[in-house]
């Protein structure tokens, strides 16, 4: 059998070779982590104290070698203000941040998460809960990616628009109605749109941005418009904290405070966020104009 070719093996999984790394045979090291190659995956061997391996990745040293790498990637070869100036630009969502884990990104390979499901069959099923739910009004994807929810909410008839401040997105877009933009200050004409949609966007805005982004979502929404959100929660921290891409974790009742300011919330997701039994669109916040 060849011997493994762990440099490019390394350049897999971070775009290019880190001038840290440090290279023995078939092993590489880099700020105390240690990777050994297997095949074309890194396998994580060892970790700093400081790091925590997510639970379900025990026992799974590619899986948590991907969370290693992101970990990397931000911490120790970004700092934390760079990240948020990068995020703010958009730059942070570059084909690294889509094709390869890290950065804060689930994916590797978009639209496929780390784990192999494919982004696009939750979002056939979304479509057509909210096409049930509202029929075919004018809709807004704010952080649309590629668009791929998009794409099967004009299949089914909606109206539907995606605006991304990734650059790489726009670019690989996969339907119409795509454009780049900044959600502190949206591109369109007040009550543009019924209906505004972001799944597992807000946390990528700092808090300090939080207030500029909802209030331009209220401009944009029509007066009897709705407002679906899918934010993850943090439940051990009432203050929002920074974790690699995600500028902004936190709890469902920091999220419940800074929405009612700007919204009526009318419908609360549990807890329980990838508890799918009474459909996907029930997980997702659901708020009104005040």
């Amino acid at each position: 059998m060849p011997p493994v070719d762990v440099r490019s093996v390394v350049e897999r999984y971070f775009g290019r070779i880190p001038d840290e790394c440090k290279f023995e045979g078939e092993t590489v090291s880099l700020f105390a982590f240690v990777f050994r190659a297997e095949g074309n995956s890194l396998v994580l061997t060892s970790h700093p104290t400081t790091f925590s391996v997510p639970s379900e990745y025990k026992g799974d040293p590619e899986r948590a070698a991907w969370e290693a790498v992101a970990a990397i990637k931000v911490r120790c070869l970004r700092k934390a203000e760079e990240v948020i100036r990068l995020a703010r630009t958009g730059d942070l969502y570059d084909e690294d941040y889509y094709n390869r884990r890290g950065g804060g990104s689930p994916y590797v390979g978009y639209p496929y998460t780390e784990s192999g499901a494919c982004e696009s069959n939750r979002f056939k099923a979304l479509a057509g809960e909210l096409a049930a739910d509202l029929g075919p009004v004018r809709l807004l994807d704010c952080g649309c990616a590629t668009g791929i929810l998009v794409n099967e909410l004009q299949m089914v008839g909606f109206e539907a628009r995606g605006i991304d401040i990734s650059q790489w997105s726009v670019d690989h877009a996969v339907c119409r109605g795509i454009q780049r933009g900044d959600l502190r200050s949206l591109p369109f004409p007040a009550e543009s749109f019924d209906c505004i949609i972001s799944q597992d966007v807000m946390e990528h805005f700092h808090p300090d941005d939080m207030a500029g982004v909802l209030s331009e979502q209220n401009r944009v929404l029509a007066p009897d418009g709705v407002v679906f959100h899918f934010i993850p929660f943090y439940e051990q921290h009432d203050i929002p904290f920074q974790l690699d891409a995600h500028l902004c974790n936190a709890s469902k009742h920091w999220w419940d405070t800074v929405l009612s300011e700007h919204f009526r919330i009318v419908n609360h997701p549990s807890l329980n966020q990838w508890n799918y039994d009474r459909g996907i669109l029930a997980t997702y916040y659901k708020l009104m104009k005040l």
